[in-house]
């Protein structure tokens, strides 16, 4: 099928870039909700675009033509206006042939002029706009905006020393579309663009400044520079973040999804080998944490147990370092019962919003994945329960920042240790709310989630439906299970014994197993959603989650 056209729009006199001028840009603004709307990084897919309006625009001057740096304000029909940075530049001739051809997601617009047809598009797989946009951050330059603002390139002191490493800033393009892009230039440099932006400093920039010039924390890059948006009486916007480069064998999700289906096929081979019926919930895993894996769970799990541990240790060490913070974005707070009660609240309020979707979705699921719906719907009120028990007394623990995101696509995996990154939360929900202080225990429960879908969807990658009700089914799935748990609980044990005696850790045990249960019940019922809206054929591993965890 062939794809559709970009809009053809159309200027009669003057340059491409005149299409920025008030009475032009109209045309342009209207072509821009059909741009934005499949992009990996438009978060607001199931909205309704009422209008697309550009609200300011930097020219960025590069040495095959000029590119603007552009904030696009998008109108909703329902709910908030959200705001995009979406650089845009211009080409003609072969060039935009090729790019019409062989990365039409980057065109945003056809463009006529009275001298020739060319495109309006995204630049960042431009490697000479990569460069320009790279020396505003090193030389810190201020780029006047059409409205009255600046775009201002910030270095961090780190940067002259990253420089003098470097051997090389040629930059290398990132053509995969993710929730935010990416430049690298050399082995030195690595500038992440954001897509979604704000005004308030991103909690990634924030913390990476903390956690570089505060703490020297060295399991996480340095962060180097940024790129602000910059207005009179309002507060700065992050647009981009310079950090340094690690050498890195991969995310630990492909890395772990590597290990477990190698785990898999061995088990799959195995006709002596006899799992047992594994109890996933909180307090098993508390118990396992505590104690050394058995001889069936090194043999299922192998080497991968020991990183686990360790990847529990990096965590506990992240979590102390932004415990130990002292100026007020970052000291640490004691909880409360207001704030326990809120906890409660925005709990019930997800719960009661997932759950009405999956009322709805009901009907038009498979039988077998009806049945599993049903049968979480019918201990919604159970789920409450075990969410309201936060309120029963006060928790004698501390709240700080924290990651905010936590599962394994946020490591990097260096072949001997792990590297945490993206600090940004996640961008479905307001900067102010993503610099919250919370329990360090929600980025521990995020992992443990996170392992748990390593399990299961190496069991869905890998089994067909045929074998769901056979014998060898039933035992793969005991395979997931044991797998999952034993990774789980020896993530845990090296983060708890990392973590001993910190004052993020409750010091009551009852409370310690409380905010874990919740917080791993809390990432389900958000699996659950995310999976209803974007990836049903996923449903069941949420599903089978609050299952195992209420049930038992």
């Amino acid at each position: 099928m062939r794809p559709e056209e970009p809009p053809l729009l159309t200027i009669t006199a003057g340059s491409w870039d005149a299409i920025f001028s008030n009475g032009r840009r109209v045309a342009l603004e209207q072509a821009l909700p059909a741009y934005l709307r499949p992009r990996r990084w438009f978060g607001a897919k199931s909205r309704l675009i009422k209008s697309a309006t550009i609200t300011d625009a930097a020219l960025l001057p590069c040495t095959d033509g000029p590119a603007y740096l552009v904030l696009v304000a998008v109108q909703y029909t329902e709910g908030p206006a959200e705001t995009y940075f979406v650089p845009m530049a211009y080409a003609a001739g072969e060039r935009a042939q090729g790019l019409l051809g062989d990365a039409r997601h980057t065109v945003i617009a056809r463009l006529a002029t009275d001298e020739e047809a060319g495109i309006i598009f995204d630049p960042l797989i431009d490697r000479d706009f990569a460069r320009a946009l790279l020396d505003v951050v090193l030389s810190r330059r201020r780029l006047r905006t059409i409205n009255g603002g600046e775009v201002a390139g910030v270095p961090a002191r780190i940067l002259r020393a990253l420089l003098a490493r470097a051997e090389s800033l040629e930059p290398r393009i990132v053509t995969a579309e993710q929730s935010n892009s990416s430049l690298i230039f050399g082995s030195a440099l690595i500038m992440k663009i954001f897509r979604k932006v704000e005004p308030g400093i991103n909690p990634d920039v924030e913390i990476g400044r903390y956690l570089t010039e505060e703490r020297a924390f060295p399991y996480t890059p340095p962060t180097a520079g940024a790129l602000e948006y910059l207005r009179s009486g309002e507060e700065p916007m992050s647009l981009a973040m310079l950090q340094g480069y690690v050498a890195n064998a991969g995310d630990a999700w492909d890395y772990t999804l590597d290990v477990a289906g190698r785990s898999y096929d061995a088990a799959r081979s195995r006709a002596d080998l006899h799992l047992p019926e594994m109890k996933l919930t909180t307090a098993a895993l508390l118990a396992a944490a505590g104690e050394a894996p058995g001889p069936l769970a090194e043999e299922v799990v192998g080497a991968y147990l020991e990183q686990a541990r360790l990847l529990g240790e990096r965590t506990a060490d992240l979590h102390l370092a932004l415990a130990a913070g002292t100026a007020p974005a970052f000291a640490p707070e004691p909880f409360s019962l207001l704030y326990q009660s809120s906890l409660y609240q925005s709990m019930r309020t997800l719960t009661s919003r997932t759950f009405q979707g999956l009322r709805t979705m009901a009907p038009r699921l498979p039988d077998t994945l009806r049945a599993q719906v049903e049968a979480v719907l019918g201990l919604e009120e159970a789920l409450l329960a075990r969410f309201q028990r936060i309120t029963a007394r006060k928790v004698e623990a501390l709240r700080t920042r924290v990651h905010g995101d936590f599962h394994l696509g946020q490591v990097l995996y260096t072949g001997t240790d792990f590297m945490i990154i993206d600090f940004e939360g996640e961008p479905v929900h307001p900067i102010s709310e993503r610099r919250l202080k919370r329990s360090p225990l929600r980025d521990v429960a995020g992992m443990l989630r996170s392992f748990q879908y390593a399990g299961y969807a190496t069991l869905l990658n890998r089994a067909n439906d045929a074998q769901q009700d056979t014998e060898e089914g039933a035992m793969m799935r005991r395979w997931a299970d044991c797998w999952s748990f034993w990774v789980g609980a020896a993530y845990l044990g090296g983060y708890l014994r990392r973590a001993a005696g910190a004052p993020f850790i409750p010091a009551a045990p009852t409370d310690l197993e409380t905010l874990l249960e919740i917080f791993v019940l809390e990432k389900l019922v958000y699996e659950i959603s995310y999976e209803m809206n974007n990836r049903p054929t996923w449903l069941s591993i949420p599903l089978s989650g609050v299952l195992r965890q209420v049930e038992a």
